[in-house]
């Protein structure tokens, strides 16, 4: 197998920063089912990325992300008089693209927005059909300190998708530094999470 990763990194002006990265993954690995059965199993899985962030002034920053992967795999057995048994496929995308905003109007306040979709399709061997999940998404953050000691989180997340139920699931979370060896953490939230192509 092999594994090839890049990243750069660029500071267009004081303000505007932008980076990218990529990965590729192959692996090719002998498969033998029998004495009488015998291929491979090949995998190829790529992704890549880019963000730009901008930082209007000291109260507002903002980002852009996009994102895209590959998941491929396909496997063949053979009998020893080389004739095909059997031959299968998975071919698996995503694209995700998101924009988000943090606003610090305070020292001790931040507030976090946040808006992004996720658009997913598959392919394989025995699917007649070629099924496609998309998932719009938008959360909001409030991070509040109103003590040196005191931390408080409260926010929420709304998915809306185009096959299941969509799901508000709020959360919120408090810290409390005793001194600087102790503190105390209690959070309380609701989490959704959509069921994947195989289930």
């Amino acid at each position: 197998n092999y594994t090839i990763n890049t990243k750069a990194l660029f500071d267009i002006s004081d303000k505007i920063s932008l980076s990218t990265s990529g990965r590729f993954f192959n692996q090719v690995q002998e498969y033998i089912a029998s004495s009488e059965l015998s291929g491979e199993s090949l995998i190829d899985e790529w992704n890549i990325s880019l963000k730009v962030n901008y930082i209007a002034n000291e109260k507002w920053e903002n980002s852009i992300e996009l994102y895209k992967t590959n998941y491929y795999t396909e496997e063949y057995l053979n009998t020893n008089d080389g004739s095909s048994y059997s031959n299968s496929y998975y071919d698996h995308n995503l694209i995700h693209s998101e924009i988000k905003s943090i606003y610090k109007p305070k020292d001790n306040q931040t507030y976090v927005f946040g808006l992004g979709h996720n658009n997913e399709t598959l392919e394989r061997t025995y699917f007649t059909a070629k099924p496609e999940f998309n998932s719009p998404y938008g959360y909001i953050q409030y991070d509040f300190n109103p003590k040196e000691n005191l931390n408080i989180i409260i926010g929420g997340r709304y998915d809306n998708h185009n096959k299941y139920k969509s799901q508000f699931s709020p959360k919120s979370a408090v810290r409390y530094e005793l001194n600087d060896k102790i503190s105390f953490k209690t959070s309380l939230g609701y989490g959704y999470k959509a069921p994947d192509f195989r289930q």
